[in-house]
């Protein structure tokens, strides 16, 4: 059976003005499927709330996000961050586009520790090892991934227009960490990945499985 745990964290930003935005919160959800206390992920963040307070469209907020393996046995993991204006209703959320309204600020050299997918996932180049079994020092946990994520911000150059649209919507920020087992094959099928969408993706972790 394949191991698969899902760990979802929502930032959430809230234009209550044309000119700015008045908040920034955060709140976090779990959940964990098949491998009952055996494969989890939690998502680790540093927020700033105090400074979200005050944000504006000239502010970057201090929005963090890591992975942690808080489960028994090594696993893989991968995040995606999927951005969207909020409307009063589900049904009336609207996706931000590619037009840079929202930067999500990833750290300076992330490329070095995540593979960057064509389905809009990171993957993590590393195996995660399980914390009780984690030999390393507190600053080469390799029980937790490296910071993907450093801060969120409202593009300056957004126009008057945009702001008037979205003057009463929320910007939600949703990051999906999943883990799974350590097993090439549970990786292509649990994860729906294909030589044709993904093959750099794919030999990668190949290499890391079949020389671990």
């Amino acid at each position: 059976m394949k191991k698969l745990g899902i760990a979802i964290a929502t930032i959430i930003l809230t234009i209550t003005t044309v000119a700015s935005l008045a908040y920034l919160t955060s709140k976090e959800s779990v959940k964990n499927s098949f491998g009952i206390g055996s494969i989890k992920a939690t998502v680790d963040e540093k927020f700033d709330e105090n400074n979200a307070k005050d944000l504006s469209t000239n502010k970057s907020i201090e929005k963090t996000v890591a992975v942690s393996n808080t489960g028994k046995n090594p696993e893989i993991v991968r995040v995606i961050i999927n951005p969207q204006w909020k409307g009063k209703s589900n049904d009336n959320n609207i996706p931000v586009s590619a037009s840079n309204q929202v930067e999500l600020n990833f750290r300076k050299g992330f490329e070095n520790d995540w593979i960057e997918g064509k389905d809009g996932y990171y993957y993590y180049k590393h195996i995660l090892k399980p914390k009780n079994n984690n030999t390393g020092s507190s600053d080469n946990d390799e029980s937790k991934t490296s910071t993907l994520l450093e801060s969120v911000s409202i593009n300056k150059n957004i126009t008057d227009e945009e702001k008037k649209e979205f003057s009463n919507r929320e910007l939600v920020v949703n990051v999906s960490a999943e883990a799974i087992q350590v097993n090439y094959d549970a990786i292509q099928e649990s994860w729906n990945i294909n030589n044709t969408m993904d093959k750099d993706v794919l030999n990668y972790f190949d290499e890391l499985i079949n020389k671990k």
